[in-house]
């Protein structure tokens, strides 16, 4: 197993890896069509990608400030990429790490014993077990 961590923009060798593990990243950078195209193209042909991001729905970029943020994902945003890049999602799972109130503001962090993730829970953050074909 090679690990590889670089700050983005990065070149990565095309067609080289059967797994690539990208873990709230994707919000961090400005130019996240180039980062997909990258990675995409970095994994074997049915490799996996494993991706998790902030779910907007859920946490407000806007409500939540973060400076290092450029955005946070909507289902229906990760979906529309999934789709055009003809990635399959195989797994689907939800993290949550805050106590958010009604409005949608943080205001705390949960206690580890609920810091779980659940296959097919639609909360904070989106994690993906996607196949690249």
């Amino acid at each position: 197993m090679k690990f590889i961590n670089k700050f983005f923009p990065f070149e990565i060798e095309k067609d080289k890896y059967d797994y690539v593990i990208s873990f709230e990243s994707i919000e961090h950078i400005q130019d996240d069509i180039q980062f997909i195209e990258t990675i995409i193209s970095a994994i074997k042909n049915n490799g996996y990608w494993f991706l998790s991001t902030l779910n907007e729905e859920k946490m407000s970029l806007k409500k939540n400030n973060n400076k290092f943020h450029f955005r946070h994902y909507t289902n229906k945003m990760v979906n529309d990429i999934f789709k055009k890049y003809n990635l399959k999602m195989i797994e689907q799972y939800g993290e949550d790490t805050y106590s958010i109130d009604k409005n949608r503001l943080i205001t705390g962090t949960l206690s580890e014993d609920k810091m779980k993730l659940i296959k097919d829970y639609n909360w904070q953050f989106m994690v993906y077990i996607l196949k690249v074909f």
